[in-house]
């Protein structure tokens, strides 16, 4: 799964980052409770709605954008029908679509286009000069989209943060966050490592030589996992904030 992601273009990258987090929003159950709200429609729920948008500002505004979320169904990737139908009418939201070459008549263009006409056969200098000098001539076209940013996890790019969002779908299950979780983070750690079915596909830990004569023997390799019980002590971290962050419209967050 790594190394297909560095063979990936941005975009999709990006998309598949998106696909967390409209399902990381999925689990924040503020969000949860205003979408119902906002559903049932009655004196007591238009309350209710009225309460958390005076305690989260964004809410409503969210709500405006994202849509009530509920009505479908977890996105497992970004092929899945129901994922396809609600990012479709709002990828401009989220991505930036590149500068293509168009063909006269122009019958069509993405939303939150225009179209200029460049002449061609100039030099780059030149070019760059005529963009500076049409941007201060043409302020509208400038803004700040898209108007939700994709965090990166620090230190980390895009592929990366989008490979830890992966690797911690792949654990998520045993996250606590009162601490009565089914297995220590050291625990994790040693079943990440000695199942190659699950380190080939996401985290690409490998037992050492030392690792490897303790499994084969039946024992413990606990005490020598430190350093990836950290990295699943940090990854539990990024889970929660991150799902606290959407009622913000953040993603990822890591604290």
């Amino acid at each position: 799964m790594h190394k297909i992601y560095s063979k990936l273009p941005s975009d999709m990258i990006t998309e598949d980052c998106i696909r967390h987090w409209f399902n990381y929003f999925r689990l924040n159950t503020v969000y949860e409770k205003y979408c119902y709200a906002k559903r049932a429609k009655k004196n007591i729920d238009i309350a209710v709605c009225k309460t958390i948008e005076g305690e989260f500002p964004k809410i409503a505004e969210l709500y405006d954008d994202w849509g009530d979320i509920h009505t479908f169904p977890i996105a497992e990737s970004v092929q899945s029908a129901g994922w396809k139908k609600w990012f479709e009418c709002r990828r401009d939201l989220f991505i930036v679509s590149p500068i293509e070459l168009l063909s006269l008549p122009i019958d069509e263009m993405e939303p939150g286009s225009t179209a200029i006409t460049i002449p061609v056969g100039i030099s780059k200098q030149l070019m760059q000069s005529m963009f500076d000098d049409f941007l201060e001539r043409n302020p509208v076209v400038i803004g700040d989209r898209p108007k939700y940013k994709l965090n990166l996890i620090p230190f980390k790019t895009l592929v990366n943060t989008s490979i830890s969002l992966d690797d911690i779908d792949m654990i998520s299950a045993d996250f606590s966050r009162d601490g009565s979780r089914k297995a220590s983070h050291a625990e994790i750690a040693a079943t990440i490592i000695s199942m190659k079915e699950v380190s080939d596909i996401s985290f690409q830990w490998y037992p050492t030589k030392e690792q490897k004569q303790a499994l084969s023997q039946g024992k413990s390799i606990l005490t020598s996992v430190a350093i990836q019980a950290r990295t699943i002590k940090n990854l539990e971290k990024i889970y929660f904030n991150s799902i606290d962050g959407t009622i913000n419209g953040i993603f990822p967050s890591t604290r």
